[in-house]
C-alpha cells in the first residue's frame, strides 16, 4: 500500500512501494469520457506538461506538498472519476481533517481522536506482536479517546494488493468499535486483525457493530466513502460535550463522490494558487485566513457550521467528561482480546 506521507519512511521496512496501483485501477475503474477542458490556470495545471504520461517520472512528479503528506500527479489523478482511491488520497484528506478541524480546537478537545494513517492501520493490523512495534506507532493511539481507522483488503494479497477500502472507528473509553463498510462484509477480516491488535496493545477487549452505511454504486469510490464517513463522525462526536447523544448511525446519509472528486481536484488547485506547491508544517509558517476560508469552503457542509456554532456559543464551556452516549442500528460481533473470535448475534 503506497503511501507519500513523511512518516511512512518511519516503517519502510515493513511497506513496500506500491508501483502498479494506477495500472491496476484504471483497468478495474471505467474510464470517463474526455470532455472539453475550460481554459485557466485549472486547465494549465492539470492538463499540460504531458511529455509522456505513462512515464514513471511523470507519474512520481511532486504536485502539492500539503504538511506531512506528498501528493504526485499519481495521486492527483486518482482523484478523477472512475479511479480508485489511494491510500495517500486518503491521507490528504485527513491531513485537511486534522489541520482545519481538529487542530483549532482546544487541545484538550483535539487530544480525544487520532486520524490515523492506511499505512499505520496496515503495520498495526500485520503485527504478529503488536506490544513489540509500540515505539513506532503514534503515541496519540496509547491516549485518545476515539480512534479513525481505514481498513484495506491488503491482508489478501499482500502489501502490493488490496482493492477496497472501509472505516473502524473506535471508542476506546466504551471498547466499542464502529465498522462501516460502502460494501458489505468487504473487509470483515482485515478488521478483525486490526482490533485483534488493538485489544493486545491497549490490553482492552472491544465489541464491534457493524454499521448500516450508505452502498457505493460502483467498485472505485469506497475510499470516498471512508473520507466522507470519517468527516461527518468527526463533526458529530466534536459535539458531545453539548449534546446528550452521539448518533453514531450513517444510515440515511447521502455520499455524492462525484462532486466530492471535483471539490478536491479544486481545492488543490486553489491550494497551489495562494500557497505555492509546498505547504510546509514549520513555525514559520503562517497560513492566511482569508485564503483559507475561500479554499476550504469547498468542503464546509451544513455539520460544520453547526459545530462552529455549538462552540462560539459555549466557548466558557469545559467538558466535564470525554465520555459520550452513542446510539445506532448496528449488528454486535463480539471481539474478545488477546484473541479475536468472530460471532454475529
Amino acid at each position: 500500500m503506497r503511501s507519500n506521507s513523511i512518516f511512512s519512511k518511519d516503517i519502510n521496512e515493513v511497506s513496500a512501494i506500491r508501483s502498479a496501483v494506477s495500472d491496476r485501477s484504471s483497468s478495474r475503474c471505467s474510464e470517463t469520457s474526455q470532455k472539453k477542458k475550460k481554459r485557466g490556470f485549472f486547465r494549465s495545471l492539470f492538463s499540460s506538461f504531458k511529455p509522456s504520461s505513462t512515464s514513471t517520472q511523470y507519474r512520481n512528479r511532486i504536485w502539492l506538498e500539503f504538511y506531512e503528506v506528498c501528493l504526485r500527479k499519481d495521486d492527483v489523478d486518482h482523484f478523477r472519476p472512475g479511479y480508485w482511491v489511494l491510500d495517500t488520497n486518503i491521507d490528504f484528506y485527513f491531513e485537511i481533517l486534522q489541520y482545519r478541524v481538529l487542530l483549532p480546537r482546544p487541545a484538550s478537545v483535539r487530544d480525544e481522536f487520532l486520524l490515523m494513517r492506511p499505512a499505520m492501520v496496515y503495520f498495526l493490523s500485520q503485527a504478529p506482536d503488536p506490544r513489540e512495534i509500540a515505539g513506532a506507532l503514534p503515541p496519540e493511539l496509547m491516549k485518545a479517546s476515539y480512534l479513525f481507522l481505514p481498513i484495506n483488503d491488503t491482508s489478501e494479497s499482500g502489501i502490493e494488493g488490496g482493492s477496497h477500502w472501509s472505516l473502524l472507528v473506535v471508542s476506546v473509553e466504551q471498547g466499542v468499535g464502529y465498522y462501516y463498510d460502502s460494501m458489505t462484509n468487504g473487509n470483515a477480516n482485515d478488521c478483525n486483525l486490526v482490533v485483534r491488535n488493538l485489544s493486545i496493545l491497549l490490553n482492552k477487549r472491544f465489541t464491534i457493530k457493524q454499521m448500516k452505511v450508505p452502498q457505493q454504486v460502483n467498485d472505485c469510490d469506497c475510499g470516498l466513502h471512508v473520507c466522507e464517513n470519517t468527516r461527518i463522525l468527526l463533526y458529530r462526536l466534536l459535539q458531545k460535550p453539548y449534546v446528550s447523544k452521539v448518533d453514531m448511525n450513517l444510515e440515511g446519509t447521502q455520499v455524492d463522490t462525484v462532486k466530492l472528486r471535483k471539490d478536491l481536484m479544486r481545492l488543490i488547485t486553489l491550494l497551489i494558487m495562494h500557497y505555492g506547491t509546498k505547504i510546509p508544517k514549520t513555525q514559520d509558517f503562517r497560513p492566511d485566513p482569508v485564503k483559507d476560508a475561500k479554499i476550504f469552503s469547498l468542503l464546509d457542509r451544513p455539520e460544520v457550521m453547526e459545530v462552529e456554532a455549538l462552540y462560539t456559543k459555549n466557548s466558557s464551556s469545559t467538558p466535564t467528561s470525554s465520555s459520550a452516549v452513542h446510539s445506532g442500528i448496528a449488528t454486535d460481533v463480539s471481539v474478545p482480546a488477546p484473541v479475536l473470535q468472530t460471532s454475529v448475534h
